[in-house]
């Protein structure tokens, strides 16, 4: 395989000392490396600063998979996320997660805390983990999605097992509550 170009590589965000490796691990392909010499709150920011960079080299939907897991906080979300995985070679994508569980039609949950969107594109298969993220005062919500409805799958290889499930649901696409805290403790939160 040959090593790419960096030239047009944006490195705002990595530590100057660390350019060179970096674009290093561009020439090579390796984006884990790449990725992992900015700070991780910083790594949907360095995929949008280079998006015609990764796409010119044919990358892009490996690098969007890579930035959004080794991203800790998730800023980007709702509007910005849907946009950039329609934007998206949805084979390319899904050639570059993981293989798709057994089943042509998956129950995905996700956990919301108050206040938070419910039609966000990050969901999982585990409904322990939406449990997590709902926090204690938040709702797990549920809905059966077909695999063809899936744009990414992350298990085990990234996020400590989330075995997560990006996904874009049409509004009018059916979302259940899965569960709910006690009443006393919604009121409390609102």
């Amino acid at each position: 395989m040959n090593t790419l170009s960096t030239r047009g590589a944006r490195l705002k965000g990595i530590p100057r000392v660390l350019h060179k490796r970096a674009r290093q691990a561009l020439k090579e392909r390796d984006l884990d490396e790449f990725f992992g010499y900015a700070d991780s709150m910083l790594s949907m920011w360095l995929l949008h600063r280079n998006t015609e960079w990764f796409r010119r080299n044919g990358l892009y939907e490996k690098a969007l998979l890579t930035a959004w897991t080794n991203q800790k906080f998730m800023e980007w979300r709702g509007a910005s996320m849907k946009a950039m995985l329609a934007s998206c070679d949805r084979k390319k994508l899904l050639a570059a997660c993981d293989p798709l569980p057994d089943g042509e039609t998956l129950t995905v949950y996700r956990g919301v805390p108050p206040k938070n969107e419910v039609r966000g594109v990050s969901w999982t298969l585990d409904p322990a983990v939406a449990r997590w993220f709902a926090s204690p005062t938040g709702t797990v919500y549920a809905t059966d999605v077909k695999k063809s409805d899936i744009y990414a799958y992350m298990d085990a290889s990234a996020r400590e097992g989330e075995k997560e499930v990006l996904l874009v649901l049409a509004a009018s696409h059916p979302v259940r509550v899965f569960e709910a805290p006690p009443v006393a403790e919604r009121e409390q939160t609102q």
